[in-house]
């Protein structure tokens, strides 16, 4: 009367063995398919973005230089993390590339930093769904969760649209938070599963979150968060006693850095990127040029010299040696700036970012549509209680949020923490007992929504390749050889007119901007009559500056307006300004 019932469960444990063996060759070649489809995906963007650059990527640059040259005193840099500007002085120490390699190459190292955070997503992803089998309700009920091989399939078409489509074209150091977020959270699983309570552990956790604020300072903050969700993670006492150790090599790490800032602006300060940002996106403080105006915003300890009012021309000849000194740091340009807290104001504009954040969940349409199917077939009352036992993973995405909604909202800054909250909700998912053994609808569905993904980001950067990019550099080169052959040499300091904070191609011929005219000004200065014109030019000339160099609204566009004046309309003659080799920009030598 026994052995049928042992038969029975020997044969259950044999099936469930097979799916197990089945499940995890799936999840192999699901994994095996992905990483050669990314590295692909990253290739064709990589090479579509070769030639981009932004503001804040020259700003990069400029610290990498500086470091290059041993310049002390300016790689102290309260608003540009040091730890990406070390990877960029390391690689182009090495390959020293030309005027027009050294983007290229600089994409190519984000390229190599882009297989690293992918590497660092499968080690988040894996140890979560190593964490997901501990769980006891799992043992009871295997088949109502999603499989680990759906999940590979939803989790890294999510990585590849967040990060190759919204990251990787940027030379910025968002793909190495990204890459220290996933460990970070991957090691804070860890710190949940370890039963041995080992002390390396604990010490790659700290020194993880303080490489985190080298690359970004909005980490320091957040290094805090983390130390404190895993110190509640665990009541024991040989537990609390090894995240003190955590708590220490965090705070070795940050030392130096913030000692750094300290000393040169002589209070205690971790960054000034916060502070900035607070005042420029709440109040509408400008982020260049400010003189103390408008009234009630502080008193400009560092004031940027305005050398004329109509049309406004300012100099910036300072101690800050870079490129553009303004965008190099904001934070030395913007000492004493201040604003009394109006409480409504900040309030209405958190509310307005909150919504920015909320509605960056519902991009891509097709995984949100994805998302939906999926919780329309899940049981709310045990996924609700799953999902709540994920509260370690859910603290630090809402903390940085919650951050960002008093600052600034940009997609690339939500991009990992979205796909962490995404991960605690897929893991969370149990269905309903009779939608669950439907696991080809939900194969189905899985392929679908990565399908949609991939090819947006596919088609993403086949548009670029064809039609081409606003932040493209080829004109850059051109005109940063054309002015080195006129007769400007590396250092020369120069004045510009109508190219904002976009004056890469000075960058690239290693000039340094110390004046200029905006772009909001350029046509009030070219319909001026040539009298007021040459008066200009002489002010300008007294701020030791060899060349002007003029944006008649040609091939490149100004990344730092959201809608791109076109120069054209106000271009005429220009007598005694010279036409750069190829270029669509004029010069003038004034000495």
């Amino acid at each position: 009367m026994n052995s049928v019932p042992q038969l029975t469960s020997e044969s259950a444990v044999s099936s469930s063995r097979d799916a197990q063996l089945s499940n995890s060759r799936e999840c192999r070649q699901a994994r095996g398919f992905y990483r050669l489809l990314a590295v692909l995906l990253a290739g064709v963007q990589t090479f579509a973005v070769r030639n981009s650059i932004t503001p804040d990527g020259m700003s990069y640059l400029d610290l990498a230089r500086a470091y290059g040259r041993h310049d002390w005193a300016m790689i102290v840099n309260g608003y540009w993390g040091p730890f990406y500007a070390w990877l960029l002085a390391l690689v182009l120490g090495i390959c020293k590339p030309s005027i027009r390699w050294e983007y290229p190459v600089v994409h190519i190292m984000n390229f190599i930093v882009f297989l690293f955070a992918m590497a660092a997503f499968e080690f988040f992803w894996a140890t979560a769904l190593r964490y997901r089998e501990t769980r006891a309700f799992n043992a009871r009920y295997p088949a109502s969760r999603l499989s680990d091989f759906q999940l590979w399939i939803f989790g890294y078409a999510l990585f590849l649209w967040l990060t190759v489509g919204n990251i990787l074209y940027l030379i910025n150091p968002d793909l190495c938070l990204a890459a220290l977020v996933f460990v970070a959270t991957g090691l804070l699983i860890r710190l949940k599963l370890a039963t041995q309570n080992r002390a390396l552990l604990y010490v790659l956790f700290g020194l993880v979150l303080g490489l985190g604020y080298l690359v970004k300072a909005v980490m320091f903050p957040m290094g805090f968060i983390f130390l404190a969700v895993a110190f509640l993670l665990n009541k024991s006492k040989k537990h609390r006693r090894r995240i003190v150790l955590s708590v220490a090599v965090f705070l070795v790490v940050c030392a130096p850095q913030i000692l750094a800032l300290s000393i040169s602006e002589r209070h205690f300060t971790f960054s000034d990127t916060g502070k900035l940002a607070f005042l420029w996106y709440n109040y509408d403080l400008p982020l260049r040029n400010w003189q103390g105006q408008p009234p009630n915003s502080g008193i400009a300890l560092h004031p940027i010299r305005r050398l004329w009012i109509h049309p406004s021309v300012f100099e910036f000849n300072g101690p800050v040696r870079a490129t553009y000194p303004l965008w190099y740091n904001p934070g030395y340009w913007n000492a004493g700036m201040a604003h009394p807290l109006q409480l409504g104001l900040v309030a209405r504009r958190t509310l307005s970012r909150i919504a920015r954040i909320l509605s960056a969940f519902t991009q891509p349409r097709a995984w949100l549509v994805g998302m939906l199917f999926v919780l329309f077939a899940a049981d709310f009352r045990t996924t609700t209680r799953e999902l709540l036992g994920h509260w370690y993973l859910i603290i630090p995405p809402l903390a940085i949020f919650a951050m960002y909604s008093l600052t600034w909202v940009d997609q690339r800054y939500l991009a990992v923490w979205e796909l962490v909250l995404w991960a605690c909700l897929l893991l969370s998912v149990r269905n309903r007992s009779r939608l669950a053994a439907a696991t080809h609808a939900y194969n189905s569905l899985a392929v679908l929504v990565a399908l949609a993904l991939i090819s947006a980001v596919a088609y993403g950067s086949y548009g670029q390749i064809v039609h081409g990019r606003r932040d493209d550099a080829r004109p850059e080169y051109v005109t940063a050889e054309g002015l080195l052959s006129l007769g400007l040499h590396s250092g020369d300091r120069v004045a510009a007119i109508g190219f904002n904070n976009d004056v890469h191609w000075a960058h690239l011929a290693r000039l340094s901007v110390v004046a200029e005219i905006n772009s909001n000004d350029a046509c009030e200065f070219w319909r001026a009559p040539s009298s007021l014109q040459t008066r200009i030019l002489q002010k300008i000339a007294s701020a030791d500056v060899k060349a002007v160099v003029a944006n008649l609204g040609g091939d490149v566009s100004s990344t730092s307006e959201a809608v791109v004046r076109d120069l054209r309309n106000c271009a005429g003659s220009h007598p005694g300004w010279q036409n750069i080799p190829g270029s669509p920009n004029i010069a003038l030598m004034l000495r």
